[in-house]
């Protein structure tokens, strides 16, 4: 069958002239918006020419294809009536196939898992058994060693089976040995600490008692030096007593010898019509003259028990006490030693 020619009413060669025209243009101002313009309105007359024409020509065509579809589509109809049967008999039996191929393969999936499960739980216990204390993992060793891998668990799987639970007892093995291992050490280490404790409070106790000696030892030499300062600082004051006592002692010795040595009053002469009458002096010192000569035993009687007090007493006041009485007695032997020399 020749292929006819199609034709359009329409040049190609105009087109093209059109193109080359239009390769440089630019529209700046409105000459060149309406050359353009024309362009596309000839370009625009040529598309509708070959448009209507294309439906002209097609036309008859269409008619042609909806019969031969019509045709076509009535004899599919016959054979789908036969072939559709056919072929749900044959879907049936695949997607029955299908599901027995998927089920055996899920059963096998899950033989294989549930083997591989119990594969990986025996290498699961290495690093779990690190948590685990002694007596877990002795359990579990001595539950591994009354396990037999057999061929009906683990079927073709049996020897990588055996080879890990090999692998894994002695690896629980070695580990309960170092578990073991670390709490002797620990047990030996808290054993020593507990000692060196008891030795730390031991030593505290003695270093205490060894302070408590000190600090009484201490104390019992400072108690000593109190004592020793204060009869020290007694002995000093006892002394300067009876210095002062030694000394008032002397002054009224002294002024007791000034007075014996004062000449006896002379009597009243007459020479002449002039009377000689005694100095006031004299005549002071012979008022006073009794008077001091009790003073005088009150005196040496108040030193000597002042001195015999002063050997005898411990307390600091009772010392002040027989001081100051010294010093008043001495005021007053003075005063008395002045009025005997008239002063």
């Amino acid at each position: 069958m020749l292929k006819e020619v199609i034709k359009y009413d329409v040049e190609e060669a105009v087109i093209a002239e059109i193109k080359a025209k239009s390769k440089d243009l630019q529209v700046t101002n409105p000459t060149e918006r309406k050359e353009v313009a024309k362009h596309i309105s000839q370009l625009v007359s040529f598309r509708t020419t070959v448009e209507n024409r294309r439906k002209e020509l097609k036309k008859d065509a269409l008619e042609y294809g909806k019969r031969v579809d019509t045709e076509a589509n009535r004899i599919k109809g016959v054979i789908l009536e036969v072939e559709s049967p056919l072929k749900a008999l044959k879907e049936a039996y695949d997607a029955k196939k299908k599901a027995e191929k998927e089920e055996k393969e899920r059963i096998e999936a899950e033989r294989v898992s549930s083997i591989q499960n119990k594969i990986s739980y025996l290498k699961g216990l290495i690093p779990n058994a690190v948590s685990q204390s002694i007596d877990e993992l002795t359990e579990i060793i001595t539950s591994m060693k009354s396990y037999t891998v057999t061929k009906g668990i683990f079927q073709e799987f049996t020897d990588e089976a055996t080879i890990v639970m090999t692998e894994t007892l002695s690896k629980l093995e070695e580990m309960l040995a170092g578990k073991v291992a670390q709490k002797a050490e620990e047990v030996r280490i808290a054993h020593e600490a507990k000692e060196l404790e008891a030795k730390r409070i031991e030593q505290a106790e003695e270093q205490a008692e060894r302070d408590a000696k000190d600090k009484a030892e201490r104390d019992a030499f400072e108690a000593e030096k109190k004592v020793f300062e204060e009869e020290k600082a007694l002995a000093a004051k006892k002394a300067k007593a009876e210095k002062e006592a030694l000394s008032t002692a002397r002054a009224v010795e002294e002024a007791l010898k000034k007075s014996e040595a004062i000449a006896p009053i002379p009597p009243v002469e007459v020479v002449g019509e002039a009377v000689s009458v005694p100095t006031p002096k004299l005549e002071i010192a012979q008022e006073i003259r009794p008077s001091f000569e009790k003073t005088k035993e009150e005196v040496i009687r108040f030193f000597e028990e002042c001195v015999f007090d002063l050997r005898h007493v411990t307390d600091y006041s009772e010392i002040a006490v027989i001081a100051d009485d010294i010093t008043n007695h001495g005021f007053k032997v003075k005063d008395l030693c002045l009025k005997m020399e008239g002063k």
